[in-house]
């Protein structure tokens, strides 16, 4: 039986609509709202709240009435939440020890994605050992990256020496030998020659003039003996000192009569001369005993550098 007179609209279920504040693929959280009711309602779930927080792809159902207590309900459902970082794989063109560059390629991407450095380019030189980080981004804005590592190139520091290591064991090692015996024996007696010789002559300028007066008293007086096996220019002098000095000793005793005759007889400019002459004798000794002195420390050197 119907009842004409009966309200529909008191028995009628309530109906609402929902929005959402994105509808696009993100990687941000979704705000579902309830709106357009087909009357006045009251939220019974949801803590009475009209918008539900999507922080994952889900659903959810706000439940409602009216106020004569009829019961109504709206789901909302999204699916274009993507939160999850794309990944990718290295490949390389040459995988063991070279000595050329290497190109490393990212690829296998988990889903689309755009290279954000590197000009946009998927592969990467290696002329060194080395790291690089591609970097890439999917359509939702999440962030990626795949870091590839180089470190079987030879380096150019390392080469050269290994060649000429290989290179003296084989040939290398006689020519040293052959230029040792050659040039190495000359750059010391040249070297002999230009240092050493310098640096007893700086030596006789400030300090050795000292030195050898001390060794003519000392030490010297056996060394000019091996110079008189050389260079008999020592014995000469050594007969100077003992003759001339019996000549002014005579020259004395026959000027010892008078002062007047003395220097009539022209015995004081004679002892001038004399006195000159010891002086030269002097001189050429100590020239003979530095000659000496030098020579002596040419062959230390060359005992030394033998």
């Amino acid at each position: 039986m119907i009842n004409l007179y009966e309200d529909i609209s008191k028995t009628k279920k309530p109906t609402a609509e929902i929005i959402y504040n994105i509808k696009e693929l993100t990687n941000l959280d979704v705000t579902a709202t309830l709106v357009n009711p087909s009357t006045e309602i009251k939220i019974t779930n949801n803590s009475g709240k009209d918008t539900y927080v999507f922080t994952k792809n889900d659903e959810f159902t706000f439940e409602f009435e009216d106020q004569y207590g009829n019961k109504g309900t709206a789901t909302a459902t999204v699916n274009w939440i993507d939160k999850t970082a794309p990944t990718a794989s290295i490949s390389y063109d040459i995988e063991e020890e070279t000595n050329q560059s290497v190109t490393a390629t990212v690829l296998d991407f988990s889903e689309k994605v755009t290279i954000t450095n590197n000009a946009g380019k998927d592969t990467y030189v290696f002329k060194e050992n080395g790291s690089f980080t591609f970097e890439f981004i999917d359509e939702a804005g999440n962030r990626g990256t795949a870091t590839a590592t180089v470190n079987w190139i030879k380096e150019e520091s390392e080469n050269p020496e290994e060649k000429p290591e290989e290179g003296e064991e084989q040939k290398p090692e006689e020519k040293p030998e052959e230029g040792e015996e050659q040039k190495p024996e000359e750059k010391p007696e040249e070297g002999e020659e230009q240092k050493p010789e310098e640096k007893p002559e700086e030596g006789e300028e400030q300090k050795p003039e000292e030195k050898p007066e001390e060794g003519e008293e000392q030490k010297p007086e056996e060394k000019p003996e091996e110079g008189e096996e050389q260079k008999p220019e020592e014995k000469p002098e050594q007969g100077e000192e003992q003759k001339p000095e019996e000549e002014p000793n005579q020259g004395n005793t026959s000027n010892a009569n008078t002062l007047d005759n003395t220097i009539a007889d022209g015995s004081l400019p004679q002892t001038g001369t004399e006195d000159t002459s010891i002086l030269i004798m002097a001189l050429g000794i100590i020239i003979v005993a530095i000659i000496t002195y030098i020579r002596l420390k040419e062959l230390q050197n060359k005992k030394n550098n033998i």
